[in-house]
């Protein structure tokens, strides 16, 4: 039996969807683990807690305020895939030093940070 692979990802802030492109990001978020080494060997390891977080790519065109892209703060961000599966990251924020506009290719490249990721049914 064939089943669809997540080939596309629909990005929403705050409702407003977004022309996102191919190759969009999702990061939930998690717990790192680096091991801690000395010089008679592996000592263990350390955890940090990495930020929930989506990276995409948009299409820029007359529409599409980096301003305003640059003052998200507080928002919702749906991460709807093409497969079903939609995640929230919620309280998030645009890392202004994200963005990136490439002229020629019309992309602005864009990263979302968050308080948490939440997986729900599509």
């Amino acid at each position: 039996m064939s089943k669809q692979i997540t080939g596309r990802a629909y990005v929403r802030v705050d409702g407003k969807q977004y022309p996102s492109r191919d190759g969009a990001v999702l990061k939930p978020g998690m717990v790192s683990r680096k091991p801690v080494i000395g010089a008679d060997g592996v000592h263990g390891y350390v955890e940090k807690v990495l930020s929930p977080s989506i990276e995409c790519s948009l299409s820029h065109n007359n529409e599409l305020s980096i301003e305003e892209l640059q003052n998200i703060v507080g928002a919702t961000i749906m991460f709807e895939c093409d497969t079903g599966p939609i995640y929230i990251l919620r309280e998030a924020w645009c890392d202004p030093e994200s963005l990136d506009l490439t002229v020629g290719d019309g992309e602005v490249k864009v990263t979302f940070n968050g308080v948490a990721v939440e997986e729900v049914s599509g």
